[in-house]
């Protein structure tokens, strides 16, 4: 079967190709997204009720350090992101290698919206002086979250791989020749990286891989910061939420699309960096007081009111991350689907 006849036959199946019809099949497996979100919320929120500081109990401390406040805090938050991976995968399987990891950050969301905004801090007196240095120190720990989070999946998946080749169960057919990237059935990363260039060189170690790195970090977090600064025009929590959902999903895409060789690993990363790179613009010198209370500082040369702080960590990486995490796979199919529409010839192990 041609990869165009297998495309239009996912895409457009004759009767009795599947027992289920496509709609069901595409409800029930929107379905168990909901169900994975919905059970990582809960653990997230029982966590951060019985081990975490809450702002509600412990004022602003809770805000400005976050599960950084402790040791137990920190472990309490970490425990609760392998267990919502570990639901989250369970949930979807087999599905995307980051659907655990996806459904992990999205139900960090519901705890997020429970710690609500950054304004209780710009408007404590008691804070302000050391405030964008604990929240910068605290986007360490969430930088914590981000690496285990992927190293988790990358554990999972590693085992996986060597029983299902993965790309077959994203939506999209034609899944080969994947021993073009090496022998037997590679897993994730190189057969995203193929799915995104469509050429084995996209997996070769060269000095260039550690460029697509950097590009694609520095890609990220600067596209990503210039949609910020047109959607984050307030403090309100559900506008931080949807601002670095969306900016990191575009973000991610463009990234994917034109930096093949990026790795998750460095458009993740770019998520906390961002908004360390506003606490650090916050705590530095080039900040001057904010116009009225309760609001931003700005700079000093222009007057501009540094828009990267007005989210707090936690809904950077839990909406951030659930975007950045969507934009990726949709370059993957995006860039795959239009490989297959066009005829083009996958590379050979040769």
């Amino acid at each position: 079967m041609s990869q165009d006849t297998a495309f239009n036959k996912t895409i457009n199946p004759r009767p009795g190709d599947h027992a289920v019809p496509m709609g069901a099949r595409i409800f029930l497996r929107e379905l168990r997204y909901l169900v994975g979100i919905v059970m990582a919320a809960a653990i997230f929120l029982w966590v951060g009720t019985h081990s975490v500081p809450a702002p509600e109990l412990d004022g602003t401390l809770a805000l400005s350090w976050g599960p950084a406040v402790s040791g137990f805090a920190a472990g309490a938050i970490l425990v609760a992101l392998v267990l919502a991976l570990a639901v989250g995968t369970l949930v979807t399987w087999c599905d995307m290698p980051h659907a655990g990891l996806f459904i992990a950050n999205a139900g960090l969301m519901a705890l997020a919206v429970r710690w609500g905004g950054i304004q209780p801090l710009l408007l404590d007196p008691a804070a302000s002086g050391g405030v964008f240095h604990n929240l910068l120190l605290q986007c360490g720990f969430w930088l914590i979250f981000i690496l285990l989070g992927e190293v988790c999946c990358r554990l999972v998946f590693a085992w996986f791989s060597r029983h299902q080749d993965w790309p077959a169960l994203l939506g999209v057919p034609g899944a080969a020749p994947w021993r073009a990237v090496g022998a037997g059935r590679p897993g994730f990363p190189s057969t995203g990286r193929v799915l995104l260039a469509g050429t084995k060189s996209a997996t070769a170690a060269s000095p260039g891989r550690w460029l697509d790195q950097v590009a694609g970090f520095l890609l990220t977090g600067l596209l990503a910061g210039a949609i910020l600064a047109v959607l984050l025009q307030s403090q309100d929590v559900g506008q931080v939420l949807f601002a670095c959902f969306a900016a990191f999903f575009v973000a991610a895409f463009a990234t994917g699309r034109t930096i093949p060789g990026a790795s998750t690993w460095s458009i993740w990363l770019a998520v906390p960096a961002t908004a360390a790179t506003g606490y650090l613009l916050a705590a530095s010198p080039l900040a001057s007081a904010a116009a009225l209370p309760g609001q931003v500082p700005r700079l000093v040369v222009y007057g501009w009111p540094i828009y990267l702080v007005r989210g707090l960590p936690i809904a950077y990486v839990a909406a951030g991350m659930t975007g950045a995490i969507l934009g990726f796979y949709a370059a993957l199919r995006s860039s795959y689907h239009r490989r297959l529409l066009n005829g083009s010839q996958w590379p050979n192990a040769s």
